[in-house]
């Protein structure tokens, strides 16, 4: 047989048919320190597809280049932006800028979405998404203590018409407001930098809502003023007075109220406090009684609200006040949460109602201990000072922390530049709260504004 060599090539590897392009060399994440709080904020900026404001993408500016090794890291990957994860970035950018503590990992995308109603609770203007230009109806997350650090516990969407009106103010300052409104109220024509703040029900309802987060001896908040504003979901509420009026509030919210009254009346041992409290749920339940039979969850939830604005109600609690005082309203809260009163309530220690709000430190970040930022205001309102203890009622279920407290700084293994699972902008001083005299403290899930529960 005759054997004939061909002239084939023979390939031993397989050759590429246009040349690799060149990979952009990815910016590694600084080590600690302002610089790198803003690279993780802009890589969690592309982890929800969303562009950081103009304001921070210069060259060099540490948000873009986390932004930029985000985008080369996630690429396609990258998650669908959202409400929740837009106020959260919000959030945590503006905390950034102001030096503020920012617990990143109980405050994500999940717990804002649930803490998120559609209506402000202050000014009860619908809210609306926070793209474009800024509009006073823009849904922002309000920190209500200055004093803590920005964590799960005092964090509330209101309108940023109402949070702009916040700044600076607490409680008493901003009941003061509604006073001075209401005394103005038809006496010649409004100004125009009035109009675009509150009115007097608005700053009534602001007043209460900073009341709800601080200290009875701290707040200065009168223990017979009306309750103007129920609790939103997941605020803690470390005043006994108005909590007793928000658990009395609650028990017409839910078929079975007239069981429930009986209940909690029955772990009242004084006789004249016993009469000052029928007293005062017959005026509820007829201010209950008059909204519309097919009225919404949060139609009835403003009813309740305004009921408390009628005199006779006003009256009635103010006795009952007077009888109980402000440890007879935390005796009676205590009680209400340990016989099952009122559903999806529980009582709280300080620590654990107040666990990783740093107030020793007075809310401020790590890297500002060292000198890395300035003592720029917050922009909360609030109690200023260490908290002492107190009654809390908490609309967070007990498995919040268990579904809540995953980092969300999440990165594919081995990939350059990514922050570590679990880091946190707290630093050291992530649980680093004032230690006091062993008291309780509630914590109770407060219907939100619509069908669903706050827990």
């Amino acid at each position: 047989m005759t054997q004939t060599a061909l002239p084939l090539e023979t390939f031993s590897r397989p050759q590429p048919l246009l040349p690799a392009p060149a990979a952009r060399p990815q910016a590694s994440a600084p080590d600690a320190g302002f610089d790198a709080e803003g690279w993780r904020i802009g890589w969690e900026h592309a982890r929800h597809g969303i562009a950081p404001p103009a304001d921070h993408l210069h060259p060099g500016h540490p948000v873009r280049e986390g932004w930029q090794a985000g985008r080369d890291a996630f690429g396609a990957r990258a998650l669908a932006p959202s409400r929740a994860a837009r106020l959260w970035l919000q959030l945590r950018l503006q905390c950034w800028l102001r030096g503020r503590a920012f617990d990143a990992l109980l405050v994500t995308p999940r717990l804002v979405a649930r803490i998120d109603v559609g209506r402000c609770p202050v000014t009860r203007e619908p809210l609306r998404d926070p793209v474009g230009a800024p509009t006073p109806q823009d849904a922002v997350v309000l920190p209500l203590c200055p004093a803590a650090a920005v964590s799960a516990g005092h964090l509330a969407v209101v309108s940023r018409r109402a949070a702009d009106a916040a700044v600076g103010l607490d409680a008493a300052q901003a009941l003061a407001r509604a006073r001075e409104r209401a005394g103005r109220a038809g006496v010649g024509p409004v100004a125009a930098d009035e109009a675009m703040t509150l009115d007097a029900p608005a700053w009534c309802r602001l007043a209460t809502l900073l009341a709800l987060v601080a200290p009875a001896e701290r707040s200065g908040w009168p223990a017979g003023e009306a309750l103007h504003l129920l609790p939103p979901p997941r605020v803690r509420v470390l005043n006994p007075v108005p909590g007793l009026q928000a658990l009395l509030t609650q028990l017409f919210a839910a078929p079975g109220y007239g069981r429930r009254m009986g209940e909690v009346a029955a772990l009242l041992p004084q006789p004249g406090a016993r009469r000052a409290y029928f007293q005062l749920m017959s005026a509820l339940l007829a201010r209950r009684m008059s909204a519309r039979a097919d009225a919404d969850a949060a139609q009835l939830r403003e009813v309740l609200e305004d009921a408390w604005a009628h005199p006779v109600v006003r009256g009635r609690w103010q006795a009952l006040a007077q009888a109980l005082g402000v440890a007879g309203c935390a005796r009676l809260l205590r009680l209400a949460a340990r016989r099952g009163v009122a559903a999806g309530t529980r009582w709280l220690d300080d620590d654990a109602a107040t666990e990783a709000w740093a107030v020793g430190q007075g809310g401020r970040a790590a890297w500002t201990q060292a000198g890395e930022a300035g003592d720029a205001p917050v922009h909360a309102p609030g109690v200023a000072g260490p908290f002492d203890g107190a009654a809390v009622m908490d609309t967070a279920a007990a498995a919040d922390r268990a579904a809540d407290g995953v980092a969300t700084a999440r990165a594919r293994p081995g990939r350059r530049g990514a922050p570590a699972r679990g880091q946190s902008a707290l630093g050291s001083h992530r649980v680093a709260a004032a230690r006091s005299p062993a008291r309780h403290a509630l914590a109770s899930g407060v219907t939100r504004s619509g069908s669903e529960s706050g827990t």
